[in-house]
């Protein structure tokens, strides 16, 4: 296998048969969005035996952007009681890590006092330390920093918002991930 050429060289010890071989590869994509290829096959030996010829169908087109699962999603809070301060706490751990400039999602989160915030404070590094928070949504919008990953381990963050001023239900908040779209969400 030579990686920057894509070139895999088998050799055959012993005859092949005339009958279909399928030979499987595990190879792993890179982390970053790329087209996918058409792979083409030949085959020589003391004379060319078989010219090159394009397979059928596309590989490798890693088209998913990573975190489109998550391995962790937990959310507490530390009060109930209406109209106090409370402190949301989040675990959360996607299944493959996100670069900087990858957004996190948190929405859901309504029926708070905390008004707009392009810059809400949010307890980690890994997203510069803020978010940006929308009231009537309930939203947080978190961009991984530079220099930053959010990685596949578990990662807990905090942040401070006001409950309502009056008896309200709670909310199911919900996680996606993602570069420019969001590609994934779980409750």
């Amino acid at each position: 296998w030579t990686q920057n050429t894509g070139q895999l060289v088998l050799t055959v010890s012993t005859s092949l048969p005339t009958a279909d071989s399928v030979i499987t590869l595990v190879l792993v994509n890179k982390k970053a969005a790329q087209t996918a290829v058409t792979p083409s096959i030949s085959a020589t030996g003391l004379v060319p035996i078989i010219s090159p010829a394009t397979l059928t169908g596309t590989v490798l087109g890693a088209a998913t952007p990573p975190g489109t699962l998550w391995t962790t999603k937990v959310c507490a809070e530390s009060t109930t009681t209406h109209g106090a301060f409370n402190t949301l706490t989040f675990t959360i751990a996607p299944a493959s890590a996100l670069a900087p400039a990858d957004t996190v999602t948190i929405s859901g989160l309504t029926g708070t006092q905390t008004a707009d915030n392009a810059a809400l404070t949010v307890g980690t590094a890994i997203f510069g330390n803020a978010g940006r928070w929308t009231q009537n949504t309930g939203t947080l919008v978190m961009t991984v920093a530079s220099g930053q990953t959010l990685p596949t381990s578990a990662t807990t963050f905090t942040i401070k918002v006001t409950n309502a001023a009056a008896v309200s239900t709670a909310t199911i908040p919900s996680l996606c991930a993602g570069g420019a779209t969001p590609i994934a969400a779980a409750p």
